[in-house]
């Protein structure tokens, strides 16, 4: 299904059209091995001019005076053969008062109208190559090429089955009003299943001893790029924890070794934490991360989360 699109925008009751594209949305079932279309737009950019508008101000005026009077009191005495008596006597104290109103008038502001001007009309041939799908899975993916004046975009809204990733080639040129640009796919696809198998069922029997730490996901395959971090802080009632480690481990700190479906991760913490006391609570928390190649992946927002983790606080004796 091709569908044009463009962007309309309104700036002080004048329209101007910005650069515009066209949409490509095609199933991949397996049956094809490369797929050839070509999309056209026009590529646009802003420019400004200036106008003087005429809007309606407001300023206050004076338009008279009105009489304001209040009562003061003045303090008065006098000797007499009794002593002195004292007596308020009072006086009215009056003054003007001036009086405002708001008024309309014309004034002018300059201001900048956006326009669009015309740069040259785009054609994007699209050249998408398909490589084999693993075994054992039907592929019913959905793909949306885009344009939008000079930029493209592939992307894919798939059934959860496969991870794909496309790698991009691309070349222009440029003629008298016409830019020409090849884009080249290069799609291959994994088995979501087998490259997620250790984020399935998290991180399970997560024990820790004097020397090391141990859990077990699920099975870690070939496909299946990870990375490990470490947590371990001292826990204090009335301060705060310090960390003793806090970082990603390299292949060479951990062991992992397969038990039928399942993969047990082993942790030499005395190597790693070489002045971890005895007798005091600590905390323990791992994390594991799929590492995954998204500046390729083209289907990221169908995917499972990528990472899991699980912590533990206890006491070594």
């Amino acid at each position: 299904m091709k569908a044009l699109i463009g962007v309309l925008f309104m700036a002080c009751s004048i329209s101007a059209f910005t650069s515009t594209g066209e949409t490509e949305t095609f199933l991949f079932d397996g049956g094809d091995t490369e797929k050839l279309f070509t999309l056209n737009g026009e590529a646009t950019h802003t420019e400004y001019r200036r106008e003087t508008r005429a809007e309606t101000c407001w300023r206050r005026v004076l338009v008279g005076y009105r009489r304001v009077c209040h009562t003061r009191y003045q303090r008065r005495c006098r000797n007499t053969p009794r002593g002195q008596v004292c007596r308020n006597i009072p006086r009215q104290v009056c003054r003007q008062v001036p009086r405002y109103r708001d008024q309309p008038y014309t004034c002018y502001r300059e201001v900048r109208i956006p326009y669009e001007v015309h740069d040259h009309f785009v054609r994007t041939n699209f050249d998408i190559r398909f490589q084999e799908v693993p075994d054992g899975i039907t592929p019913h993916e959905e793909f949306i090429a885009s344009t939008y004046g000079n930029s493209f975009k592939l992307r894919a809204k798939s059934s959860g089955k496969l991870l794909i990733y496309a790698k991009a080639k691309t070349t222009s040129q440029q003629a008298e009003g016409l830019r020409i640009i090849d884009a080249l796919y290069d799609i291959s696809f994994l088995d979501t299943a087998k490259v997620f198998s250790p984020m399935l069922t998290g991180i399970q029997d997560l024990v820790v001893d004097k020397e090391t730490l141990s859990f077990v996901t699920n099975q870690v395959t070939g496909q299946s790029p990870i990375q490990l971090h470490l947590l371990v802080k001292r826990v204090k009632k009335f301060s705060s924890n310090p960390k003793l480690i806090n970082r990603n481990l390299n292949t060479l700190e951990y062991q992992m070794e397969q038990i039928g479906e399942q993969t047990r991760f082993t942790i030499n913490l005395l190597a790693l934490i070489p002045k971890r006391k005895a007798h005091k609570k600590h905390s323990y928390k791992v994390t594991l991360n799929l590492l995954l190649n998204e500046a390729e992946l083209i289907n990221k927002a169908d995917l499972p989360k990528t990472s899991i983790s699980k912590k533990v606080t206890l006491k070594i004796k």
